[in-house]
């Protein structure tokens, strides 16, 4: 038991030597047989090291539909985190599917290599956030609507600009919808009235000017 955890101790610093190499990393699994932790353990090294990965299933020729199918469940199992990398069912002894390995290289190079634009990352990584919101943002979202205050007037300027007749609108300074509405020149009234008092004096004929 020592003597095997040594080996594969040993094992794992080559292939760490030889990943610090390498571009590419073809993966050889032995099909007749389930798939082992030393194999999981490799792939993991390469995934974890950056470099490109192929997967080879070797004596494929030595394997009925049972075990291809038994197969198929341990891939899903062990190695479905590579599912993104190519695949090659190849047999060395009779040659079976050897052109396809050149392909495949070629094929997890370009995917290694090539650039994603942050654009489209940002894309990727946000989508999940706009599908599943966090019920909190929901509810803050729905309370706090985003409003805006150039097209949008507060609602005291909207009733003076539709009820006022026409040519008799007095000077309105935009301010935030919080500001209460007060008149110029006019002691009898309060200070702080609201809007339709403001309104029915002006269309009573008071004099002065309105601020908003």
């Amino acid at each position: 038991m020592h003597q095997t955890r040594g080996a594969d101790f040993y094992a794992s610093l080559r292939t760490q030597t030889a990943l610090e190499k390498a571009e590419v990393a073809v993966v050889l699994i032995d099909a007749s047989v389930p798939i082992t932790e030393q194999d999981v353990r490799v792939v993991q090294q390469v995934v974890d090291a950056g470099r490109a990965l192929v997967l080879a299933y070797n004596k494929w020729d030595l394997i009925d539909d049972e075990r291809r199918q038994v197969l198929e469940r341990e891939i899903e199992l062990d190695l479905a985190h590579v599912r993104w990398a190519p695949r090659v069912n190849l047999s060395a002894r009779t040659g079976r599917h050897l052109d396809r390995l050149v392909p495949a290289l070629d094929v997890a190079l370009d995917s290694w290599d090539r650039r994603v634009p942050t654009g489209r990352l940002n894309a990727f990584l946000g989508e999940p956030g706009r599908r599943h919101p966090a019920p909190g943002a929901q509810r803050q979202a729905a309370a706090h609507p985003v409003r805006d205050a150039g097209r949008d007037p507060p609602a005291a300027v909207r009733d003076l600009r539709q009820r006022l007749p026409r040519g008799r609108l007095p000077a309105v300074h935009r301010a935030s919808a919080a500001r209460d509405v007060r008149l110029r020149g006019q002691p009898d009234l309060a200070r702080r009235a609201g809007a339709g008092e403001a309104l029915e004096a002006l269309t009573r004929g008071r004099g002065g000017s309105c601020r908003v």
